[in-house]
Order: structure tokens, then C-alpha cells, then sequence
């Protein structure tokens, strides 16, 4: 029977993981049996209006500013529905409602692609010819997903909505603090409503303690600058280095799809 694996690239905001699906999703079109379809789905798609959003406290604006990055600004049980309605088809496709309700929301593709952050074509090449020395066997499809919460979880609180369990690999990007809020503020992102740009202080007040509460508990001693917990233990393959490339990010994601196509039954 055929099955449909779904592929899990999270980490903080500026890490990388939309560059490094959208890269993987190109080559593996040209390295699975036709019959094995790939598909895109972007977290950023799953927002919630505005005015529904979360706020949270800005020291630097002295006021609760919205808070785009924390799982309640998100529409998780749809993306939840979503993933779990490409896993239960065996051909590597979204039902007609999901495919309209999809499209209707599609927001991310509006945003710019950074050409200064690319995969090298060595990373590339060295990609396909991992892939293409998998058995795709049964495999119908392959579902990449990009965004910031697939791996939250609040130590001690068992009441969010998780997504972690719908994935089949799941890998966590990492890179240093410093570089990644400079990344963040030179972007702007296409919402529901417009365009959204961070505020000054955005990063150190709402970003970056965010992913230190919902991400924790992805590491050693809860330190997000230390090393991260082995895969047995969380279920998630976390790049060590925080200071690596994006194509050490891109070769971590063809590894950790490599080693579940090869382990699995």
C-alpha cells in the first residue's frame, strides 16, 4: 500500500527553512518516481487574522505589541487537519476541500526570496545523489513543511495544540542569535491584511523569548545556545552547530529523509 511521508524544517525565525524546502522540493522532483509527488506547505499560510492575534509586552515600545510568533497567532488544528488529510491519501495529494481552503489562504509565496542566502550547486548535486539512492518502494508523495512552530511544547503544559506527532522526520535549524535578528529586520512579510515589519525592539521582546519558552525543551539544561537533546529522546533531529551554513542546514534535512527512508519498515 502506498504512503505518504511528511517532512518537518523548523527552527526560529531567519534560520533558513523555507530556503532549504523550497530547495529540497525542486530536487526531488527530479529524483522520485514520477508517481511520487511533492508538495510545499508553509506554516506562514495558517495565520490568523490581525485582530485575533495574541499581544504581548514590549519593554522597548512600552505597550503590548501583537505577537506574530507564538503558536496562538496560528491556525494549528486547520494545518493539523490539513497534514493529516495529505497522510491519509496514497497518491500524494490534498482532497478537493483542503486544495481550495489552501489556496484561498496562500500567503508565503508572496514574500520574497532572499538571493543572498542560496544552496551551493555542490550541496545540490550531493543531494540528488543521496536521493536518488533511496528506495522510494510504496512511497506516493512526500510533504515538505516550513515554519516556526511544528515543535513547540511548554514545559509542564500538555493543553497546546502540537503537530509533532503528524510529522515522519522532523528536523530543528539552528544558527546564532545575533545573525538571525538581523536577518528578521530587514524582512517584511505579506499577511491577511498587508504587510507586516517589525517595530524596534520586536526581537529581543517578542521573538526571541518566545522560541526560548515554546522551544526549550529541545535542549540540554532548557539552554537554547547549548546543545541540543539527542533525536531519541524528542523525536527531533536539531543541527548542533549554531553558527553552520545553509547548506549544512540543507545536507542536515537530506540526511535525516535518507536515514528514515532507509530505517523505515
Amino acid at each position: 500500500m502506498s504512503r505518504c511521508i511528511v517532512v518537518g524544517v523548523s527552527g526560529a525565525s531567519g534560520t533558513g527553512k523555507t530556503t532549504v524546502c523550497r530547495a529540497l522540493h525542486s530536487i526531488l522532483q527530479s529524483s522520485v518516481p514520477a508517481r511520487c509527488k511533492v508538495r510545499l506547505l508553509h506554516q506562514d499560510d495558517f495565520y490568523k487574522p490581525e485582530a485575533l492575534l495574541p499581544r504581548r509586552f514590549s519593554p522597548t515600545a512600552g505597550q503590548d505589541l501583537v505577537d506574530w510568533d507564538c503558536p496562538g497567532a496560528l491556525d494549528l488544528p486547520a494545518m493539523r487537519d490539513a497534514i493529516a488529510d495529505y497522510k491519509a491519501s496514497a497518491t500524494g495529494s490534498f482532497s478537493p476541500h483542503t486544495e481550495r481552503d489552501l489556496q484561498q489562504r496562500s500567503k508565503e509565496d508572496q514574500n520574497a526570496v532572499s538571493t543572498s542566502s542560496t544552496v551551493s550547486p555542490a550541496a545540490r548535486d550531493a543531494a540528488l545523489r543521496a536521493l536518488q539512492e533511496v528506495a522510494w518502494g510504496s512511497t506516493g508523495g512526500m510533504l515538505l513543511v516550513d515554519g516556526f512552530m511544528l515543535h513547540h511544547r511548554r514545559m509542564g503544559d500538555a493543553g497546546e495544540i502540537e503537530l509533532l506527532d503528524v510529522l515522519d522526520v522532523s528536523v530543528h535549524l539552528r544558527d546564532d542569535p545575533a545573525e538571525l535578528k538581523r536577518r528578521r529586520e530587514q524582512r517584511s512579510y505579506a499577511t491577511l491584511e498587508g504587510t507586516w515589519t517589525d517595530p524596534p525592539g520586536y526581537w529581543d521582546d517578542i521573538i526571541w523569548p518566545g522560541y526560548v519558552e515554546w522551544h526549550s525543551w529541545l535542549y540540554e539544561d532548557s539552554d537554547v545556545r547549548g546543545s541540543p537533546r539527542p533525536q531519541n529522546q524528542t523525536g527531533v533531529v536539531t543541527q548542533r552547530n549554531t553558527r553552520g551554513s545553509l547548506d549544512e542546514s540543507f545536507i542536515l534535512t537530506v540526511e535525516a529523509i535518507t536515514a528514515f527512508m532507509k530505517d523505515r519498515p
